[in-house]
């Protein structure tokens, strides 16, 4: 080996270290030690570690059921479901009309001299209402009366000559015709003076007065107005996706909550068009008895359109319906534990809803408290109703 060759040789023949002499097993061993060592760790590190993990899986565990042997039962309200029949209502104002608004207007001309009635009274078909000043028509009746007599006298007259053949058939035609004219004169003169007495066309309640007495009246000039109340009309405006339904009804309940929230029945009269709407709404009007007359014109009301009934249905308060992630889902009772049961929902009825898919009658389904419960959770039933409005008491 030359010189050169010797300094590139870090050790001789003679200074190498044992093993790492050639390719020998203990040689592979020393140069691949760094990577087994590393491996080595790697897997006591991943043992330690799922150790470590089960462990904790343990604590919790134990931890969690101390909790849940220390967490007393949630005290609940439950309802038991028992058939019932549900509505699918509307819930619509309406307003009271008379059932005729009868304007009052003066026939004759002439002053007032008498108003027996004053304002807000009730009055009969024929009861009087004002009187005109009668002295110029009386003059006239008499005037007419006395033409019509004269009349009446002369066609007597002519009548005999006719008949003797004296006088011609036009003249007998032209008496007749005379008479006919008086006579007819007379009847207007009389029904002026019948008109001076104006009278009630029907029974109700004088609702305006527009004259006093002394008033100069023309023909067509307003003297009142007349509501007949015996029965009123109830006036409803129906959206034009319920007409069909309601065309049907028979009758539809109103409350008055100006007369203490009363409860009228009106049978439907009519359903037209509503050319002033821009809701597109439909007026139905509904026959109402107002016997008592305490029902007036422009009083408020709710009615209460049942467009079809349910019987048969199990119902629960909407409030008890838990919606979460699209889903709607309520607790009822089983063995003592709050059991989740999701449902689908079908007429809302008030404040109750009908439940069409995950109950049955008999089901026993938490109304109170159960929004502080979870799936499985001891609950204690403090009370068990199955009337709903029984919650509230």
């Amino acid at each position: 080996m030359t010189q050169e060759e010797n300094a590139k040789e870090p050790y001789g023949p003679e200074s190498a270290p044992k093993g790492r002499q050639g390719s020998g097993p203990l040689y592979q061993v020393w140069k691949y030690f760094p990577l087994l060592l590393l491996l080595v760790l790697v897997l006591v590190a991943m043992v330690l570690g799922a150790g470590i993990g089960r462990e904790r899986e343990r604590l919790a565990a134990e931890k969690a059921s101390e909790i849940k042997s220390v967490v007393p039962p949630a005290n609940v309200v439950v309802q038991r479901l028992v058939p019932v029949t549900v509505e699918d209502r509307l819930s619509l104002p309406a307003t009271v009309e008379p059932w005729t608004d009868l304007e009052l207007l003066a026939q004759i001309h002439g002053r007032v001299v008498e108003i027996p009635v004053k304002l807000g009274d009730r009055v009969a078909a024929g009861d009087v209402i004002a009187r005109v000043d009668p002295r110029d028509y009386e003059l006239a009746v008499t005037s007419a009366r006395a033409a019509f007599e004269l009349a009446r006298a002369e066609r007597s007259r002519i009548q005999d000559i006719f008949e003797r053949g004296l006088v011609s058939r036009a003249e007998m035609d032209r008496a007749a015709s005379q008479f006919d004219a008086q006579e007819a004169a007379l009847h207007h003169a009389e029904i002026q003076l019948e008109r001076c007495t104006i009278a009630a066309p029907l029974s109700g309640t004088l609702n305006r007065l527009d004259i006093d007495v002394g008033t100069l009246l023309k023909d067509g000039d307003p003297v009142g107005q007349i509501y007949e109340l015996g029965r009123v009309k109830i006036v409803v405006g129906i959206p034009e996706s319920d007409v069909d339904p309601v065309r049907t009804l028979e009758k539809i309940e109103v409350i008055i909550p100006a007369l203490g929230d009363r409860r009228v029945i009106g049978r439907p009269y009519a359903l037209t068009s509503d050319s002033k709407s821009l809701a597109r709404l439909y007026r139905l009007e509904l026959e109402v008895r107002n016997p008592d007359g305490k029902i007036l014109p422009s009083m408020f009301g709710r009615a209460e359109v049942v467009k079809s009934r349910v019987p048969d249905s199990v119902a629960i308060p909407l409030y008890s319906v838990i919606a979460r992630n699209n889903e709607n889902f309520v607790y009822v009772v089983n063995d003592s534990h709050a059991v989740r049961r999701e449902v689908e929902l079908g007429i809302l009825d008030g404040w109750m809803i009908q439940i069409t898919k995950g109950l049955k009658p008999g089901d026993r389904v938490l109304v109170v408290g159960h929004r502080n419960v979870n799936e499985g959770q001891e609950v204690s039933v403090v009370r068990e109703v199955t009337e709903a409005e029984d919650i509230l008491r």
